[in-house]
């Protein structure tokens, strides 16, 4: 009987179109339903700069704090 079904379904040339019609159909309900949902974006940007001053500063600090020499820090 299954056998039969799947020959009838493969030669029933209508019975082909309404299925490819019916996915299509699905397809298209799936992506209205992805419109409705938010879009997310995700952006990101580092700057680092250094000036000649927060230099000295940086170098005063350290001068400042014998115990943290060589950027090493203690934890």
């Amino acid at each position: 009987m299954q056998q039969a079904f799947e020959l009838a379904r493969r030669n029933n040339r209508q019975l082909q179109v309404a299925e490819l019609t019916l996915e299509r159909s699905r397809a298209a309900v799936r992506e209205a339903q992805a419109e409705l949902y938010p879009d997310l974006t995700v952006n990101s940007d580092i700057t680092r700069s250094q000036s000649a001053a927060s230099e000295i500063q940086a170098e005063q600090l350290a001068a400042q704090q014998p115990n943290l020499q060589n950027n090493q820090k203690f934890t």
